[in-house]
């Protein structure tokens, strides 16, 4: 099953559901709140209990406001049941700054689509 909303695409593949950006940049409180909506909605009814692989291909940059909805969706994800959080094709600037804020700490990063897939 796959499916297009605003801001993400999305693939189910077994329990994990793969989620596209479909912006370059993953700036500004709307856009944040706008695909933290999107991601919630997964996490907690449509998806509830699955993993989510968070697909960076594309993404050059974030901001706080984003890194903010991601930190709410791990726990959304974890109160929800088993689901965890694994990113791939990180941006080399997006990955500097998920490792300065430690945020490296909570999402495993990989390097692409199988790799992430095999680490759930």
């Amino acid at each position: 099953m796959s499916s297009t909303r605003k801001h993400i695409a999305i693939r189910e593949i077994g329990e994990v559901v793969i989620v596209n950006f479909l912006e370059q940049e993953l700036i500004g409180t709307t856009l944040a709140i706008e695909i933290g909506m999107e991601l919630f909605a997964i996490a907690e009814q449509e998806f509830r209990g699955y993993g989510i692989l968070l697909n960076f291909s594309g993404v050059t940059c974030v901001d706080e406001y984003f890194l903010t909805k991601l930190i709410t969706l791990d726990k959304k994800l974890k109160s929800a049941g088993p689901g965890y959080i694994r990113m791939c094709f990180v941006h080399p600037e997006i990955h500097e700054v998920l490792a300065i804020t430690k945020l490296n700490r909570i999402f495993r990063i990989c390097d692409d689509e199988h790799a992430a897939l095999s680490d759930f």
